[in-house]
């Protein structure tokens, strides 16, 4: 008992020293890390954000490995990709697949060697009432969006720490922060990305691996094909969609500045949960409807 009182002063010293870092960092951010010659796998690189992680990756001199389900779509990207001059690999693979995943890193092992950053990028994002989904689209979402994230990790991390070294992305969404509706499985999916997130950190922190790094991106509704179907169930205007292009550069740049949560737009992580503590679910309920419908109505000629 005696020794666990000992340890307060330095419990509060590091609560005071990390306000104080974080607001140091709100002024001051961190430099840029260098990953030329490291290699970052990415999923879903054959279109929208990964389509855009995939240049800009290989743009700061990574080699790029892209994994994807559609071939079609992957070659387009080799070749964006070569013709940036990037070093570049692409497997076909559908990461819903344990079996598929293992004979992947078989393959990557052999092509190319261990993975500096992993990049979970792939989604799906059905748009249901939770009554209408079928048991497919359920199962589909969480092994995409979620199950598959472990697996990729549990084949990454034991290289990364045996080097002391490496990164795992996890693209989120703000809909893994706030629910929505016609969104329950994407959301319950996605807040599970943020639990892995923070929990994989939390880990590797405890574990004294505090070279590997972890960053959590929760992007708000990004002008991909997962957004068609919102649109079609909502009001909102399409100009106030996010860009692939500028989605990937916020990505790529947390990367770089090892950035643990990152919300895009910036502020948004911040007053998000600011309203859920002190606003009563019935009024942001009405506040999203206010979005959607009042903030940003479609014209008629829409």
């Amino acid at each position: 008992m005696f020794g666990k009182i000992t340890e307060v002063p330095m419990v509060l010293a590091t609560l005071i020293f990390s306000y104080f870092e974080v607001l140091y960092r709100m002024i001051v951010p961190r430099p840029r890390k260098s990953i030329a010659g490291q290699v970052a796998l990415i999923t879903g690189a054959g279109g929208g954000i990964g389509f855009q992680e995939s240049l800009q990756f290989a743009a700061e001199g990574a080699k790029v490995i892209l994994v994807d389900v559609n071939k079609k779509l992957l070659n387009k990207v080799v070749t964006a990709v070569e013709e940036k001059g990037g070093t570049v690999y692409s497997y076909v693979c559908d990461i819903t697949s344990k079996s598929e995943v293992d004979l992947l890193f078989e393959k990557i092992w052999e092509d190319v060697g261990q993975v500096d950053i992993l990049v979970n990028n792939a989604g799906v994002m059905p748009v249901r009432k939770i009554s209408d989904l079928s048991q497919r689209e359920i199962e589909l979402t969480f092994h995409l969006n979620i199950i598959c994230h472990f697996w990729l990790i549990q084949h990454v991390l034991p290289g990364m720490k045996k080097r002391r070294s490496g990164h795992i992305v996890e693209i989120a969404s703000m809909a893994g922060v706030v629910g929505k509706s016609m969104l329950t499985d994407y959301c319950s999916s996605k807040f599970a990305v943020v639990g892995l997130s923070e929990s994989l950190k939390h880990e590797l922190q405890l574990e004294k691996f505090t070279d590997i790094h972890v960053t959590c991106i929760c992007p708000m509704f990004v002008d991909t094909h997962l957004i068609s179907n919102v649109l079609d169930h909502s009001n909102y205007k399409t100009d106030v969609l996010l860009t692939p292009e500028h989605v990937a550069s916020v990505i790529v740049d947390a990367t770089l500045r090892n950035k643990f949560m990152v919300s895009i737009p910036g502020y948004l992580l911040s007053l998000v949960y600011f309203l859920k503590l002190y606003i009563p679910m019935r009024a942001l309920i009405k506040l999203d409807e206010f979005m959607r419908e009042g903030f940003f109505p479609k014209t008629k000629a829409e």
